[in-house]
């Protein structure tokens, strides 16, 4: 299979079923990891306040909870994390405080000084405090969606009326469909990999779309040139000589994609920059995901769909005849 993928010699419609349950078996473990693992919000999504406090030693996420827990916190959560220092390298440890109450400057000072003062064996100091209200966050999430939304919706309508000549709103809807199916992959990444879904969440959604079309808009570029030049031969032959034609140029630009992201990813986890590697590792799965929908998955399920569509005009012309 491989061999024939570069060899320009692959029949992509014949083996489509096959992509197609593969495709849903990797959405089908997606999915179990969704249920066991969850989804995590970010606090500028859902609000609420964060502090972080560094120690040393083996403090435990219970002894820190059950402390904290005198302060009647709302939703309050604690975990201990490990990170990087930016600067020299060294590893340290960090206990994660949150509750979805909003915490003002007074009370995260009186909280600061009960923790240093019960753990001060520990040296425990503060490391960072984030709050905001819950309602901001929502509106950023929902804004978020918005912004997802229009760039939706606009694709729809470029690539529909780009490729008219070839079917444009079903071939808009197709390359729609892989969309979804990189956005959904990618945000299982976040699961998966234990990232909360924030900011970087959005910033991933957007370039994926811009990444993502780009390929399927190649493709499509290539089947419009080819029924041209090809007025005989049928849509499953145009649609095969057409992913042949571009795989290579997909392949290496997703190859140099991938490896110029796994760089900045390595990088960002080595040097403990975790708000770039929130954004680097997700993205890297995304431009599988991409890679992988615009090859295999949405020229071929719009040529199902066109000749589907055809048989149905035949059917209809024989009954008028009739």
């Amino acid at each position: 299979m491989i061999k024939k993928l570069f060899k320009g010699e692959f029949a992509y419609m014949q083996n489509l079923r096959f992509f197609y349950y593969f495709t849903a078996v990797v959405f089908a473990i997606c999915i179990i990891c969704n249920i066991i693992f969850g989804t995590s919000l970010d606090i500028a999504f859902k609000g609420g306040t964060l502090v972080r406090y560094s120690f040393e030693g083996d403090l435990t996420e219970k002894a820190v909870s059950d402390y904290v827990s005198q302060f009647k916190y709302k939703s309050l959560d604690v975990q201990i994390s490990e990170a990087v220092s930016p600067g020299s390298g060294e590893k340290y440890q960090l206990i994660n405080i949150y509750t979805t109450n909003v915490l003002d400057t007074k009370k995260v000072t009186k909280l600061n000084e009960a923790m240093e003062k019960q753990f001060k064996d520990y040296k425990v100091k503060q490391d960072s405090t984030s709050s905001i209200q819950a309602t901001i966050g929502k509106l950023f999430f929902i804004k978020c969606l918005v912004t997802v939304a229009l760039a939706t919706i606009f694709l729809l309508i470029y690539v529909g009326f780009r490729f008219r000549r070839i079917g444009g709103w079903p071939a808009a809807v197709m390359a729609i469909f892989a969309l979804i199916h990189d956005l959904f992959i990618a945000y299982f990444s976040f699961i998966i990999f234990g990232i909360s879904l924030n900011d970087n969440f959005v910033a991933v959604i957007l370039t994926i779309l811009g990444y993502s079309i780009n390929g399927t808009i190649v493709v499509y570029d290539r089947v419009r040139s080819n029924r041209r030049l090809m007025p005989k031969a049928s849509l499953n032959e145009v649609a095969d000589v057409a992913l042949n034609q571009t795989f290579t140029r997909n392949f290496n630009t997703f190859l140099t994609t991938f490896i110029a992201i796994g760089t900045v990813a390595i990088v960002a986890l080595l040097s403990g920059l975790e708000s770039i590697t929130s954004f680097a590792v997700p993205m890297m799965i995304g431009t599988v995901a991409g890679f992988y929908s615009s090859t295999f998955l949405c020229i071929p399920t719009w040529v199902l769909w066109m000749n589907k569509r055809a048989e149905k005009a035949k059917a209809k012309e024989k009954a008028k005849k009739k």
